[in-house]
C-alpha cells in the first residue's frame, strides 16, 4: 500500500495514510459492522427467558428482531446525509456515542415496551456501521487493495447475525440471566468506541480546484477511473466503487480533509442528502432488484425466528446451545455464498464480454451481472422446500438445518453480491445512494417478517414455504426477465449513469 512513494501527489490525501494506520481504521470498522449485526439477533436464543422476564408471549419476543431490523434500515439515511456533510469521523463518533447508552437502555430495560423501543434505537444508532465504512474504505485504500479490504468488512457484517445465536447460546450455559448477551453487547460497544476515537481518521477530502481546465480534464480522468475501478472490488459488497471524494484523484490539486459543508448553515441540502436514496427508487433498475432482494431477506429472518420456537419441541428436543450451533449452517452458507456473489458473477460478466465482443476489453453491461443469478433461483426454491417440509414431517434436523438453512443462505448471500453490485453499476455516479436504497427496502419488509411468517409457519410449514418458494421464484425470475431484456433502454430512458 505503502512502498515509500506517495500514491496521492497531495500528501494530505487519505491514500497517502500509513499503513497500519489503514489496517487499524479496516479492523474498527468491520468489528463495528459485526457488533451491530450481532446485537440485532443477540436474544434468538433467549426468547424463552426474555418472555419469562417481560410476561409476554413468545412470538412477540420475536417481534423484537423485526424492530431492531428497522433501525438498521433507517439509520443509514441520517447517518450517510451527515458523514457527507460534516465529516466521516464526526458520524461514527456521534452515534456510536449513542449506540452505547442504547445498548445500557437494552440490558437494563424494565419493561417489553422499553426492551422493543431500545432494539429500534440501538440498530438505528449501530446502522452506521453498515454504509459510512464503504467512504471511509474507498477513500483510503487504493484500487488494488479496496476490494480485500472490504471483503474484511462485508465478511463481518455477515458473520454478525448468524454467530449472534451461537455466542448467546454460550452465554447462557454459563448463567440463567439472558441479560448478559446485552452485558456482552455493551462491552463490545464501549471497546469499540475507545477504537473509533483511537483509529478511525477523518477521511473527507476536499481538493482544490483553481482553474475550469483543471476541473474539467479531472472530471474526465475520474469518469475514466471509476469505470475501471469497478472490475477491481470484490463484488457483493454494499459500496461503490469510488468514496466520496471525487475530487481525490485529480492529479495536480492539493484540497483539505474536514468537513464539506455545514448543516445548520444549508439545512435544505441537509434534508436533500436524507431523502436523496429515497429518490433513487424512481430508478427501476435499483428499486426493482431492491425488493427481491427484500423478498428473499425476509425469509432468512423467518428463518432466524421460527427455528428456536420448532428445534426445543419433539423429535428434535434442542437445547439453547443446540439450538445455536445450528445456526453455524447459516454461517458457512452465507460465506460460500459470498464466494459465488463476488468470483462467479464476475466470471459471468468476463463470459459474456468476451462471447459478445470478442475480447476480454469490450464493453462490461451492467445486466449480463443477472445471469449469475439464475442458478440461485433453485438454491432458494430447495432451501425453503426441504426447511419447511421437514418441520411438517418431523425429519432429522439436517434436512431443516443443512438442507434448508445451509443452502438457502448460500443462495441469498450470493443474491445479495449481485444484486449490490448490478445496482452500483446501474448508476455509477450515485451508488451510495442506490446501496441506502436497498439497505432501507431490504429491512423494511425483513421488520415484517416476524410479526406473521411464525403465526403463518405454524398453522402449516408445508404450505408457508411452499408459498414463500413461489413467490421467491416468482419475482425473481420476473425482474431477470424485465432487466436482462430491457435494462439496458431503461438506464438510456431514465438517464443512468452506468458502467456500460
Amino acid at each position: 500500500m505503502r512502498t515509500g512513494q506517495l500514491n496521492h501527489p497531495d500528501p494530505q490525501h487519505p491514500y497517502n495514510l500509513p499503513t497500519w494506520r489503514k489496517l487499524l481504521m479496516l479492523a474498527t470498522v468491520s468489528l463495528t459492522a459485526f457488533a451491530a449485526n450481532e446485537m440485532a439477533a443477540a436474544h434468538l436464543t433467549a426468547f424463552p427467558e426474555v418472555a419469562e422476564n417481560f410476561k409476554v408471549t413468545i412470538a412477540a419476543t420475536a417481534n423484537t428482531i423485526g424492530i431492531g431490523i428497522l433501525g438498521l434500515g433507517t439509520g443509514p439515511l441520517l447517518w450517510n446525509a451527515i458523514s457527507e456533510s460534516v465529516g466521516r469521523r464526526p458520524a461514527y463518533l456521534l452515534a456510536w456515542t449513542l449506540y452505547i447508552p442504547c445498548t445500557v437502555w437494552l440490558s437494563r430495560a424494565g419493561s417489553f415496551n422499553s426492551f422493543a423501543a431500545a432494539r429500534f434505537f440501538a440498530g438505528f444508532t449501530g446502522s452506521v456501521s453498515q454504509t459510512v465504512p464503504a467512504s471511509l474504505i474507498s477513500e483510503t485504500f487504493m484500487p488494488e487493495h479496496r476490494g480485500a479490504a472490504i471483503a474484511a468488512w462485508t465478511v463481518l457484517l455477515i458473520a454478525g447475525p448468524v454467530t449472534a445465536p451461537v455466542i448467546g447460546a454460550g452465554i447462557l450455559t454459563r448463567t440463567t440471566d439472558w441479560r448478559w448477551v446485552y452485558y456482552l453487547t455493551l462491552i463490545l460497544a464501549g471497546a469499540l468506541w475507545v477504537c473509533i476515537l483511537l483509529f478511525v481518521p477523518e477521511t473527507l477530502y476536499t481538493a482544490n480546484r483553481s482553474a475550469p481546465a483543471a476541473a474539467h480534464d479531472a472530471s474526465t480522468r475520474i469518469d475514466d477511473l471509476e469505470k475501471k475501478d469497478s472490475h477491481s472490488i470484490e463484488h457483493g459488497t454494499a459500496t461503490p466503487p469510488l468514496g466520496g471524494s471525487a475530487g481525490a484523484l485529480e492529479s495536480g490539486s492539493h484540497g483539505r480533509i474536514g468537513a464539506a459543508w455545514y448543516p445548520w448553515k444549508e439545512p435544505g441540502r441537509f434534508v436533500g442528502e436524507i431523502v436523496a436514496p429515497l429518490k433513487m427508487a424512481m430508478y427501476l433498475p435499483v428499486i426493482l432488484p431492491s425488493i427481491v432482494y427484500a423478498v428473499i431477506f425476509m425469509w432468512s429472518v423467518g428463518f432466524t425466528v421460527v427455528s428456536p420456537q420448532v428445534f426445543p419441541r419433539p423429535p428434535w428436543h434442542f437445547t439453547n446451545v443446540q439450538v445455536g450451533l445450528s445456526f453455524l449452517a447459516a454461517a458457512v452458507g452465507a460465506l460460500i455464498g459470498k464466494f459465488a456473489g463476488g468470483f462467479v458473477s464476475d466470471s459471468t460478466v468476463n463470459f459474456f464480454v468476451r462471447r459478445n465482443s470478442g475480447s476480454a476489453d469490450g464493453p462490461r453491461v451492467p445486466e449480463y451481472r443477472l445471469w449469475a443469478l439464475l442458478p440461485q433461483v433453485p438454491l432458494l426454491v430447495i432451501g425453503l422446500l426441504l426447511y419447511g417440509i421437514g418441520y411438517q414431517n418431523k425429519l432429522d434436523w439436517p434436512v431443516e438445518v443443512i438442507g434448508g438453512i445451509g443452502v438457502y443462505y448460500v443462495a441469498n448471500s450470493a443474491a445479495g453480491g449481485i444484486l449490490q453490485t448490478y445496482i452500483i453499476e446501474t448508476y455509477f455516479t450515485k451508488a451510495v445512494h442506490g446501496i441506502a436504497l436497498f439497505n432501507f427496502v431490504k429491512c423494511c419488509l425483513a421488520f415484517s417478517a416476524p410479526f406473521f411468517v411464525p403465526e403463518w409457519s405454524f398453522e402449516g410449514f408445508t404450505k408457508a414455504f411452499v408459498v414463500q418458494a413461489v413467490v421467491t421464484a416468482a419475482v425473481t425470475l420476473a425482474m431477470l426477465v424485465v432487466l436482462i431484456a430491457f435494462g439496458a433502454r431503461i438506464r438510456k430512458a431514465q438517464k443512468m449513469v452506468s458502467t456500460a
